[in-house]
């Protein structure tokens, strides 16, 4: 319960503050990754800047660009099919050039992702003349090639090398960026973190949320195949079969973290997943959530990554497989033979947007345009996913489904169920190489144990970056919930058990707010009795 509890003090926030709890979005935006690498695919995974459609994104963003790190310039990653110079192919231009299809259409480029690593973004941050020389270079790209704005994706500050002055730093990268674009009339965004301890060490929420025009929620990747069970990449709500940490990995958790810390809802734009996470299976006979797997999925035909899937890939393949339907999730999930497939189809989308839009967010994002049916190879129109997003957010307010009914043929899993397999936090396994633009979360690095963090091969971060294993009042964490911290009342925490010992996240309410117990959200002080 502590996570919808959270979830609604969330909303009590912003009526405390003088919002309304859920609202209709004036001009939503669909924000539109594409993955530019996709031109390089065989066949009909193969999908260039002419297979965008512009009249179902309000922004497209162009991924990636690069840090240079001995000049701390921006830099291109594919010259040769980015630019139009010795005979390149000219993606930046052709991209910027969909404006003339659609001239309500916005156009960024983003900086960074999973691969550009953290380290060369924190010596950047943390010097100002080497903020300076970046922000100069940034703003003489995007005015070359034509660009709306610039689309921040550090992953992560504090994390993966970083420090922890990186939070403070990329606040003033990002208030110096601002400034700079302001003048230029260029927009600027980011694309930030989930995880209850990525939230906590590279945000200041406040004051990001103050310099970004939009904020880019990677609301997916919450579970994948460097975890040693089937997890769904997306789920909506947390199960009951969940405990400690897990309970924190799911869109309702994680959005609710954003809005309590002080972001507006108007600048948060929901994240939706155009592909699934796979697993192969260690038991046939075990097919549900947490049962144990043995790695990754077997590569898609196009997309050619052990452990993920195109919807296209999906949609094309999952014909006589099982289908099972967990309405906590609101998601669907199929089984053949040892092979698991976690995904989004358009009911789903359509179920998780009409949550975003109920709680007045500012819109939904895809990653990515080129992993949807972009050429209708099901039969469900060209980009049925992103379609579905286009129909919720372009009607008017939507009534939230008390439940989410299973599509037709599909087993449904009751929420109340047990869940089928072994669901431990120290068989985490992070073996399988992320995504190019990833949230990958691995649980890990968000637990805090007795023992030393678990280290894997290519995600987990130093001891350092995680959370101390605290008191409350010199008293260790006892149970589950959310706790005010008494000698601090800005402050609040989350306590989780789980097999490997009691987690602690630790969390700071929005300037001139105390977190409030009776309510468990930040609120005005005068509503705090116990702080007065």
């Amino acid at each position: 319960m502590y996570i919808f509890q959270i979830f609604l003090g969330g909303l009590l926030l912003n009526a405390a503050l003088g919002a309304p709890a859920a609202s209709t979005t004036t001009n939503p935006k669909v924000v539109c990754y594409y993955g530019s690498w996709s031109v390089y695919r065989n066949g009909i995974g193969k999908f260039d800047v002419e297979n965008i459609d512009t009249n179902l994104c309000t922004h497209i963003i162009y991924t990636f660009a690069g840090l240079d790190e001995s000049s701390s310039k921006i830099k291109v990653l594919d010259p040769w099919n980015d630019l139009p110079d010795n005979w390149g192919k000219n993606a930046y231009g052709r991209f910027t050039g969909l404006k003339a299809q659609n001239p309500e259409l916005k156009t960024l480029l983003a900086i960074g992702g999973w691969n550009e690593g953290s380290m060369k973004y924190s010596k950047m941050a943390a010097n100002p003349e080497k903020r300076a020389v970046f922000i100069q270079s940034a703003v003489g790209l995007l005015l070359k090639h034509n660009f709306d704005g610039l689309d921040m994706d550090w992953e992560y500050p504090a994390l993966r090398g970083g420090v922890p002055e990186d939070k403070n730093n990329f606040s003033i990268l990002l208030k110096e960026l601002k400034k700079a674009f302001s003048s230029h009339g260029l927009l600027l965004s980011a694309a930030v973190g989930m995880g209850p301890t990525t939230i906590a060490s590279a945000y200041d929420v406040p004051s990001i949320a103050e310099s970004l025009d939009f904020i880019n929620l990677m609301t997916y990747d919450f579970h994948g195949a460097w975890e040693k069970q089937t997890g769904h990449n997306t789920p909506l709500s947390v199960r009951p079969a969940e405990t400690g940490e897990w309970r924190l990995f799911n869109l309702e958790s994680s959005v609710s973290t954003w809005l309590t810390l002080g972001a507006p809802a108007h600048k948060l734009v929901l994240g939706l997943a155009t592909y699934g996470r796979t697993f192969t299976l260690a038991d046939v006979t075990s097919t549900g959530l947490d049962a144990p797997t043995t790695g990754g999925g077997k590569a898609g035909r196009y997309t050619q990554q052990q452990g993920i899937l195109g919807y296209y890939e999906i949609c094309s393949t999952i014909g006589d497989w099982d289908m099972f339907f967990d309405k906590d999730v609101a998601a669907p999930w199929a089984v053949k033979g040892n092979q698991w497939i976690g995904f989004d189809d358009a009911e789903s989308i359509t179920t998780k947007s009409k949550w975003g839009k109920s709680l007045g967010l500012g819109g939904a994002m895809i990653w990515s345009l080129e992993t949807d049916d972009f050429r209708n190879i099901c039969g469900q129109g060209s980009f049925p996913l992103l379609s579905a997003i286009n129909k919720v957010w372009k009607q008017g307010n939507p009534e939230l489904p008390t439940t989410t009914s299973a599509p037709q043929n599909i087993t449904d899993i009751s929420s109340s169920h047990t869940s089928i397999g072994s669901s431990s936090t120290q068989n985490v396994n992070s073996s399988i190489t992320p995504p190019t633009h990833s949230t990958t979360i691995d649980p890990a690095s968000d637990l805090v144990t007795n023992s030393p963090v678990h280290n894997s091969t290519t995600q987990s971060s130093s001891t350092t970056e995680h959370p101390e294993k605290t008191t409350i009042s010199n008293i260790a964490c006892t149970k589950e919930g959310y706790f005010a911290m008494l000698q601090d009342c800005s402050k609040f925490c989350f306590c989780g058990k789980s097999e490997n010992g009691w987690i602690r996240y630790n969390f700071n309410c929005p300037n001139g707010l105390y977190f409030n117990p009776s309510i468990l959200t930040c609120d005005w002080p005068y509503n705090v009795p116990s702080c007065q």
